[in-house]
Order: structure tokens, then C-alpha cells, then sequence
């Protein structure tokens, strides 16, 4: 099992997703709060904007968190992920020695 303990639906609109200031001081309060250790987003592929924005959202809360975070792992929607070089400190395939990407 993953061990989720809570989740939450921020109530957006699909397909029409965008990365507001005020949407993304909500993901920082929702970080703030619980202090993850392990952060799992959709993969920031360009096949569906909703991803794409969705992890720009989680990471740019995470900043304005402060959060120091142990994983920040992205999961496959539909093809599987490239072993390529991810943006940033972004998202890594699960099981993988990701340590100089952060």
C-alpha cells in the first residue's frame, strides 16, 4: 500500500486547469501542514495540459512551502516515462538512483 493518510479534491476545472497564485498558496498550506516526506504527482507530460499544469502547481508549492521533501516521484498516465533528464530537482522514476538530479 502507499500509506496515504489523507487527500484532498480542490474542486478545478478539468482541462481548464491553471496555476493561480491563490491555487498554488493552497497546495503550500496542504504541504505546510502534513510535512511530507514523498510528494507523488501526474508526470509532467505535454499530452494533457491538466498534467503539465498540475505539476507546476506541486512544484512551485513546494518552494513557497519551504518544504524539504525526501521524493518528489511522478507517476505514468498513459505511456511510460522516458529515462531522460527531468526538469529541475523534478520528478524521478520510482526505484531509480536519482540523487544527482536533485
Amino acid at each position: 500500500t502507499l500509506g496515504i493518510k489523507s487527500y484532498y479534491f480542490l474542486r478545478q476545472p478539468d482541462s481548464f486547469l491553471l496555476a493561480t497564485p491563490q491555487l498554488i498558496k493552497q497546495v503550500a498550506e496542504i504541504v505546510t501542514i502534513h510535512k511530507p516526506e514523498t510528494i507523488l504527482c501526474s508526470y509532467w507530460d505535454k499530452m494533457n495540459n491538466d498534467h503539465v499544469v498540475t505539476n507546476d502547481i506541486v512544484e512551485r508549492a513546494i518552494l513557497l512551502a519551504g518544504s524539504v521533501l525526501l521524493s518528489f516521484l511522478c507517476y505514468e498516465v498513459w505511456t511510460p516515462i522516458e529515462d531522460s533528464t527531468f526538469r529541475w530537482w523534478g520528478c524521478c522514476r520510482a526505484g531509480a538512483d536519482c540523487s544527482s538530479r536533485r
